[in-house]
């Protein structure tokens, strides 16, 4: 009976093979799967990309001084290299990721300018970006924390924020009367249009989670420095008989100390 079976079976596939015409039909055309020569500009687009990706981690302050500068030099040392390449020796596929390329850092390039119109537009309300970004560039730097002179930098932002804050909630003057004293006080607020108002709020959102690494970071510094003295003041307490008590030590000295 199975081996009955079987040979039916095996009579069933033989006869039910298809053709080779209607087999092809499921391989693909393999003129399509021929590697044709790649770009030229290949390895050169690889590489902008590493370096931009390798800069925005390393300059991770947006907008900071250090940050604008950097990517400003990148773009234009990579448009001023590219301007060096033989457009006319690349093949089709070069030719394209050059001029995408080009594209590109001009694009880039225009955005760092309108930048820094929107942010020359902002500065009445924020005349203090820089400074705190700065704080934030030191920290990536890795340089050494100077509490005290971050404090000092945010003892005067705050100062001059509550100016500001000052300035732009005071009352302004009704229509037709008569100037007081504090209207010229309100004629000195800057004059700028909500669009620029919101935009300089999105800014102040943004240097918010930098602020408090950096005040971690003087806090931190600052109580090591403490420690630092406590632990010197206290050695030299164990070291130097003259730098504690005067009485108890001239009472050791004279034999027992004071009863």
């Amino acid at each position: 009976m199975l081996g009955a079976l079987t040979a039916a079976s095996v009579a069933s596939a033989q006869t039910s093979k298809p053709d080779a015409a209607s087999d092809s039909s499921t391989v693909p055309a393999l003129q399509t799967l021929v590697r044709q020569p790649g770009s030229e500009m290949a390895a050169v687009v690889e590489r902008f990309d590493a370096d931009r990706d390798a800069l925005a981690r390393r300059y991770d302050a947006i907008d900071s001084p250090e940050q604008r500068a950097r990517m400003r030099a990148f773009y234009g040392g990579w448009k001023a290299r590219l301007g060096e390449v033989d457009f006319a020796k690349l093949g089709q596929e070069g030719r394209v990721d050059y001029v995408l390329l080009d594209h590109y850092l001009t694009h880039e390039l225009a955005l760092l300018d309108r930048r820094d119109k929107m942010r020359r537009e902002a500065a009445p309300l924020l005349p203090f970006a820089d400074r705190l970004l700065a704080l934030q560039d030191a920290r990536r730097d890795l340089q050494p924390v100077d509490p005290r002179a971050a404090a000092r930098t945010l003892f005067n932002v705050a100062r001059q924020v509550d100016s500001l804050r000052a300035v732009l909630d005071a009352p302004s003057p009704a229509a037709g009367a008569k100037p007081a004293a504090g209207a010229a006080r309100h004629s000195s607020a800057p004059a700028v249009t909500k669009t620029v108002a919101n935009r300089a709020a999105e800014v102040l959102r943004r240097l918010r989670p930098g602020l408090l690494l950096v005040a971690q970071g003087s806090v931190r510094e600052a109580q090591r420095r403490a420690h630092r003295v406590r632990a010197h003041a206290a050695g030299k307490d164990r070291r130097d008989p003259h730098s504690g008590d005067p009485g108890r030590w001239r009472g050791a000295r004279n034999g027992g100390g004071q009863q």
